[in-house]
């Protein structure tokens, strides 16, 4: 006879809460709060209280080198030129993301005029406000130029000195003519690969730089003279809108490199001493070594209703050449999607550009090859798009420009500017051991050349053209000026 009880069976408790994980595994980046008491904030809603002056800021950023991690700034004013702020500019540091509270800026407000943190740059020792380090990045972050009082000219308002740096979203108020940093984004000497600038506004000065070698531009990648390499990848600038200033985005010496999305509105003509552009890709090292060009794809450009005497202002610019360089080539070339509007009137001296592209600028060497140019259109007074060499030199050095494709281009109505004429399109050669060469045209229309002017004019020393199936028939002016050697047309409409 088996027992009357039944038997106990034990029951998990599943109340019993788990077991706490290990200390050491925190699977998120730690998070360092900057409040501002000048706002409102007090020390129990973040880990650094900073008065206004940026001291919260930069001990943040201390504190992040150490362990690194998001650093987050709460809504307010931080002036860089108060009393007690610190030594400028700061460093965001490796693999650190410097991040603001938001709001950079609506439609019909402006550019970054709502935005909730605000950086006033110093305007005693230096206008510079951050450094980047490798892999870091800081977003959502108006940045506030005021007048300079004797500041040390800067290099950059926000400068990239780290590998895959990045600024997002961020906007640069720079509109007092008088600063003495004349970029917003900048990267030092080899230091752009793999930085991105992306989705941000830049609002520069309506007056052209008096600093020569110094244009206001919005961003900056690489210095003359220095070779960028391309193993992390060349420099990224998307999403970009530019008001006034005279450079929009410049790759200087930078090997690679990508511009998408630029609109740059009421660009300056530059003086003399300086260049004006949306997008500008210049090579102009010594060393003898070939390198990637670059991809340009959809630039808005329109000038301001101002020229100045003797300046060059250009919607797109590629330019490669160095002194003593001897034959090396940058090639691998794509440009596309081009708007260029010229604001009628103004100086005649002045030479207006749709676009250029130009092998042995300034009497150095260097090839450009295997350049795609399509679905361009320039309007206003201007010469559309030059292509040519600019050295006579009788060594090695001699620039040479071949194998140039030209596709859906739209030239404008041109006048007489400067050194370049009224034409639609150009494509010239000084002789000498210079040389241009198997440049195609096909499917433009030059049918807008005035009775003073040409629509596609093929230069002396310029060999094996091809022109086809373009609208040549001009409104009064010259369909084609060819003085070339080797040219070969076909299927265009002539009248």
């Amino acid at each position: 006879m088996g027992s009357r009880w039944i038997p106990r069976i034990p029951i998990p408790n599943t109340l019993q809460p788990p077991p706490p994980p290990p200390q050491d595994q925190d699977h998120q980046a730690p998070k360092y709060i900057v409040g501002n008491s000048a706002a409102g904030d007090t020390i129990f809603v973040c880990d650094f209280l900073d008065t206004g002056n940026g001291a919260g800021v930069a001990a943040a950023l201390a504190a992040a080198a150490g362990t690194p991690g998001d650093v987050w700034i709460r809504p307010g004013v931080y002036n860089f030129g108060a009393v007690g702020a610190p030594a400028m500019p700061l460093t965001v540091p490796s693999s650190v993301r410097l991040v603001g509270a938001g709001g950079r800026g609506s439609a019909g407000t402006g550019f970054g005029s709502d935005a909730l943190v605000t950086f006033v740059a110093d305007t005693v020792t230096t206008q510079d406000v951050l450094v980047l380090g490798d892999g870091a990045s800081v977003e959502e972050i108006r940045f506030a130029l005021a007048q300079q009082a004797g500041a040390a000219v800067g290099t950059g308002v926000v400068r990239m000195e780290g590998e895959l740096s990045a600024v997002r979203r961020c906007s640069f108020l720079m509109s007092n003519v008088d600063l003495t940093t004349r970029v917003a984004c900048s990267t030092g000497a080899g230091q752009a690969q793999g930085c991105v600038v992306e989705d941000c506004d830049f609002t520069l000065p309506s007056s052209p730089s008096t600093l020569a070698g110094n244009p206001f531009t919005a961003v900056r990648f690489g210095v003359g003279g220095v070779e960028t390499l391309w193993q992390n990848g060349g420099p990224i600038a998307r999403r970009l809108r530019v008001q006034s200033g005279e450079v929009g985005v410049l790759f200087e010496s930078c090997a690679g490199g990508v511009a998408e999305s630029i609109t740059h509105l009421g660009a300056v003509s530059s003086s003399a001493i300086n260049f004006s552009a949306a997008v500008a890709w210049s090579m102009n090292t010594s060393v003898v070594t070939d390198v990637p060009g670059c991809r340009i794809d959809g630039v808005i450009f329109e000038s301001d209703s101002g020229e100045n005497a003797a300046g060059d202002q250009i919607g797109v610019l590629i330019e490669h050449h160095g002194a003593g360089a001897g034959l090396r080539t940058a090639q691998g070339f794509s440009v596309s999607n081009v708007l260029v509007r010229f604001v009628p009137g103004g100086n005649p001296l002045t030479s207006r550009l749709g676009m250029r592209v130009r092998a042995g600028e300034g009497g150095g060497g260097g090839r450009l090859r295997d350049v795609q140019i399509c679905n361009v259109a320039v309007s206003g007074h201007s010469t559309g798009i030059t292509m040519d060499t600019n050295t006579v030199s009788a060594t090695a050095g001699a620039g040479e420009l071949q194998d140039v494709r030209l596709t859906n281009y739209n030239a404008p109505a041109p006048r007489v500017l400067g050194a370049h004429g009224a034409r639609g399109a150009e494509i010239l050669s000084p002789g000498g051991t210079a040389k241009v060469r198997r440049i195609g045209i096909v499917n433009c229309d030059f049918t807008l050349a005035p009775a003073t002017g040409a629509g596609l004019d093929i230069g002396a020393n310029v060999t094996n053209t091809i022109a086809v199936a373009n609208q040549l028939t001009p409104s009064g002016g010259t369909a084609l000026v060819d003085l070339g050697t080797g040219t070969e047309l076909g299927h265009n409409i002539v009248a």
